[in-house]
């Protein structure tokens, strides 16, 4: 009789560690993007089921001085792929989806080629090769469909306070991006950024901005945003 109210405790111990593991997952998530870019994240919900993952109400902040209240919003991320597949070597996700996405781009002023995604990149770049390191992982993430739909851009600059609400993009999709080297999720979430802003400055002609990242000492920022060269005049 003991043994078994011993066994219902932990039984009931467990889940109720289990629950609270669940419910802090999305602050979690968010500490964890946070500490990479070094400005606020925060995730409203997570919902996990055996083929796909979905976050909902994704808000990145901005980094210090700069006056735009954030510089990316999703209202619901979907990926699609079975979960056995993230401890793949090769981890091949099906299709992600970004719904009702927000883009702040904001310079220190009109010519600068310094502005708040250059900053957030260069912080999660070097965050995302230290990890690599002290990992030392090879693995390699496709997405075969990678799907964004209702994006508002806002670009402003720093010293005038001027805000321009750019035209709305309906829809943007890329087939079969790839990476390799480093942890599964920095790789997807540095796919996601790298293509959005890839196309967003080739829709909007911001050539300033690329020209910025890409004289940034860091290899690897050179080497996650080359496909901008093209871009340049």
């Amino acid at each position: 009789m003991k043994a078994s109210r011993i066994v219902l405790i932990i039984v009931l111990a467990a889940l109720i560690f289990l629950f609270i593991g669940w419910i802090r997952l999305p602050d979690m998530i968010a500490n964890s993007l946070s500490k990479k870019t070094q400005v606020s994240v925060e995730i409203d919900d997570l919902s996990i089921r055996p083929s796909l993952i979905e976050l909902y109400k994704l808000n990145v902040g901005n980094p210090p001085k700069y006056k735009l209240p954030k510089s990316l919003s999703v209202d619901t991320i979907k990926i699609y792929a079975p979960l056995t597949r993230y401890f793949d070597q090769n981890v091949v996700i099906e299709e992600i989806r970004l719904n009702k996405v927000y883009l702040g781009l904001e310079f220190d002023k009109k010519g600068n080629k310094k502005g708040n995604w250059s900053i957030i990149m260069k912080n999660y770049d070097e965050a995302t090769n230290a990890g690599v390191k002290k990992e030392k992982t090879e693995k390699s993430v496709l997405i075969k469909k990678l799907i964004l739909t209702n994006i508002s851009v806002d670009l402003a600059y720093r010293d005038t306070g001027e805000v321009q609400h750019l035209k709305p993009i309906d829809h943007i999709e890329f087939t079969n991006v790839t990476s390799e080297g480093g942890i599964p999720t920095d790789q997807i979430t540095n796919l996601i950024m790298q293509q959005m802003l890839k196309e967003v400055f080739s829709l909007e002609n911001l050539e300033n901005m690329v020209e910025g990242f890409l004289q940034s000492p860091q290899q690897g920022v050179q080497n996650l945003l080359s496909p901008f060269k093209n871009l340049l005049p």
